[in-house]
């Protein structure tokens, strides 16, 4: 295992001159800018979790990524930003256990053991 990153409160392993691969890479994205290699390092890089994965083989409509875009540029967030987050609630309502035809009543006010209106 190798030493954690030179970057403040980073605490992944290095992969090249005392920097870990995300640091490293806006360290020499600063370089190329003119900038120094520690202006590069203040602000911290996003965390991914190992359970992120690429999805490069979907595909959607031109309406839909129009849509899409046009919800992160009003945000102004990323596209993957909005298609996580769109893709993280209809994940989640399928996660939840079907209503069932009794709960759905009760909800609506009616007494259980009262015919259903047509």
């Amino acid at each position: 295992m190798s030493p954690p990153c030179a970057a403040p409160s980073c605490t992944r392993d290095t992969y090249a001159r005392g920097l870990c691969h995300a640091h490293g890479e806006r360290a020499r994205r600063a370089e190329v800018r003119g900038e120094t290699r520690e202006s590069a390092l203040r602000a911290p890089v996003r965390e991914h979790g190992r359970e992120l994965v690429a999805l490069p083989g979907v595909r959607v409509g031109q309406e839909l990524l129009e849509a899409l875009a046009a919800e992160a540029h009003r945000r102004g967030t990323s596209l993957s930003a909005v298609v996580r987050e769109a893709l993280t609630a209809w994940a989640q309502a399928r996660a939840r256990p079907p209503r069932l035809a009794q709960d759905a009543r009760s909800e609506a006010g009616v007494a259980s053991g009262t015919p259903d209106a047509p």
